[in-house]
């Protein structure tokens, strides 16, 4: 058979017509009005459009919870809470691989070059994708040859190793990192040749 067309205003229990066949638009609304408080209200005479806000149970509470709730581990700028950022800018990572001869591109990311403040460790370079998770890791040495082209910077690093890799002689690896503008690669360039040991 046919079935009815749904109502697109429905009275609520207050006489006001709801919209769109909803006296309480979406929200659960028990008989006192809790969960529920209006935040703006549009129209006059007989039936003004109010819109609702959710109304924690716990009072002013929650206010002080959103501003006491710790940021996302994701947005961190790469910053250590032991460690100085020098240098921060997004780039692309690129890596040199023999076995597949040729450069493999290792993702868009934060990379910052790094001095601890503590202690005489020297300073490192840490690449982060955006999602925050560090893909390489490598302290600055004496003698770092840095070449630039373009907005691009290369340079032979000794990457920190994995878990699980086999200990002993660290192998060099050649990264790219590619900058969107020349002047960030040329402040790029300062900052590690400032900070090698």
């Amino acid at each position: 058979g046919e079935e009815a067309a749904p109502a697109l205003a429905a009275p609520s229990a207050n006489g006001n017509a709801g919209i769109f066949g909803s006296a309480n638009h979406g929200f659960q609304q028990n008989a006192g009005g809790a969960g529920v408080s209006p935040a703006v209200s549009f129209g006059s005479g007989g039936s003004p459009f109010t819109m609702l806000s959710p109304v924690s149970t716990s009072g002013a509470a929650a206010d002080d919870d959103e501003a006491q709730r710790p940021g996302s581990p994701s947005l961190k700028s790469g910053n250590d809470d032991s460690s100085k950022a020098l240098f921060q800018s997004k780039s692309k990572m690129f890596k040199l691989d023999s076995a597949q001869s040729g450069w493999v591109e290792l993702g868009i990311g934060q990379l910052a070059v790094m001095k601890p403040s503590e202690g005489n460790a020297p300073s490192f370079i840490v690449f982060r994708n955006e999602a925050g998770k560090v893909l390489m890791r490598a302290c600055l040495y004496s003698n770092l040859k840095v070449r630039v082209k373009d907005k691009s910077a290369s340079m032979a690093l000794f990457p920190a190793k994995e878990l699980g890799e086999s200990e002993g002689k660290p192998d060099p690896v050649t990264f790219t990192f590619r900058f969107g503008k020349v002047e960030t690669v040329q402040d790029f360039d300062k900052t590690v040749k400032a900070n090698c040991p």
